[in-house]
């Protein structure tokens, strides 16, 4: 089903622009105009905050339809209705609608007719709510063509710079063009978030709410929150300082859609979303996470001691795009041994060209077959006491994940 829809539009490859999925979305009645559209932007902490806002909505009573990007095994994974996976059969459904707009002479790439399903099956099942990832980018990202009624930007970094920029103003300034109507909750800090706060009404991390009294463990997190009201003792399952931080944020957003405060509270700890720091395996102990560029790689490198004084045999692979060099050079000097792999992406760096630079700083073994580094690392390197740590690419970790 999707292998025949990559396959039919790996030719239009990836383009910013949103001309063609309006036209598209015209000819399907725009189906993004019949419910309320929250976006979701930024760089890292985008999938979290979608995954608690989303859940938070449902709580309150909500029919909530939630938008990820990417996966990590299936396309299925991200188009949801309160929590729930979009099915084969509607998705092959759609798909033939897709195939019959591009026998008409039309174009459209992948992530369009995906974000073009996603607003079209949410309209077809009457929610109230979408909670919506934005892609790369925002002012041009194809997700932008809703128009919102709240934005979140958890985080800005460099990302992406070809597309968006080479400094942090310019970056803010495109995922900032998310900020179309709504008022914008935001992460950001320093000179992102003085470009935000030039394109709307934003309500800033630090500034305008607050949280603290953070405490982390490999079971979750619990913190204080402090916005429109005082809510004490908020508990996340989800691991990392960071998620207390995303939490927020969707907080936040809540109490701007008024949201009561019990569903915050169970929307909040009921949250999960599969591989950001997530065990998935006891022992010995294996994580996987989706860190992808140089600021994930630096918040799981913060959250590392959650998992105790442990011997860190570390499984990476990266994309060729990606600032790789940082990653490693705040990554390996935590690791006993990397074993460089191949993510399973036409963009994978060389595996030799990584290990080559991780040698500096660490031990390193290289094999470009990720299950055949996984049985290495299993029965040669690591010991019940040590940590199995997977990172570097989300195609990497949708290949480990079970």
């Amino acid at each position: 089903m999707m292998k025949e829809l990559e396959l039919i539009l790996e030719k239009f490859g990836s383009k910013p622009g949103l001309e063609r999925i309006k036209h598209l979305l015209s000819e399907w009645v725009n189906p993004q105009k019949d419910f309320k559209t929250i976006l979701v932007g930024g760089t890292n902490g985008k999938g979290s905050t979608t995954a608690f806002l989303s859940k938070i909505l449902e709580k309150a009573g909500y029919k909530t339809g939630s938008y990820y990007s990417p996966h990590l095994k299936r396309y299925n994974e991200r188009i949801r209705i309160n929590g729930r996976e979009i099915r084969d059969e509607e998705f092959s459904s759609y798909v033939e609608k897709v195939k019959k707009y591009l026998g008409k002479g039309n174009e459209i790439t992948l992530f369009e007719a995906l974000t073009a399903i996603a607003f079209q099956y949410f309209s077809d099942n009457g929610v109230d709510f979408a909670v919506v990832e934005v892609g790369m980018g925002g002012r041009l990202d194809a997700t932008n063509v809703a128009d919102e009624i709240l934005s979140v930007i958890p985080s800005v970094s460099l990302e992406h710079t070809r597309w968006l920029g080479e400094t942090i103003p310019e970056v803010a300034r495109e995922k900032a063009g998310i900020i179309k109507k709504g008022v914008c909750i935001t992460g950001a800090e320093g000179d992102a978030l003085k470009e935000i706060k030039k394109h709307g009404n934003v309500y800033a991390l630090g500034d305008d709410f607050k949280i603290s009294n953070i405490k982390g463990s490999i079971h979750g997190n619990s913190f204080d929150y402090s916005g429109k009201k005082e809510i004490k003792n908020l508990k996340t399952k989800m691991i990392g300082s960071f998620q207390a931080v995303n939490a927020s944020l969707a907080v936040r957003a809540s109490e701007e859609l008024g949201i009561d405060e019990g569903s915050i509270r169970e929307g909040i700890f009921e949250s999960k979303i599969n591989g950001r720091m997530e065990i998935i395996r006891r022992k010995p102990l294996f994580v996987i996470d989706a860190a992808h560029n140089p600021a994930g790689i630096r918040t799981l490198t913060s959250n590392l001691h959650l998992f105790g004084n442990k011997n860190i045999v570390c499984l990476f692979g990266v994309l060729e795009d990606k600032n790789w060099r940082e990653m490693v050079r705040l990554l390996a000097p935590k690791c006993s041994t990397m074993v460089i792999t191949k993510p399973n992406s036409p963009r994978a760096e060389s595996p030799e060209l990584v290990a080559d630079y991780a040698k500096k700083f660490t031990k390193v073994v290289v094999n470009d077959d990720i299950k055949s580094s996984l049985n290495y690392i299993e029965k040669v390197v690591a010991k019940d006491d040590h940590l199995i740590l997977a990172t570097g690419s989300i195609y990497l970790i949708g290949e480990v994940s079970v």
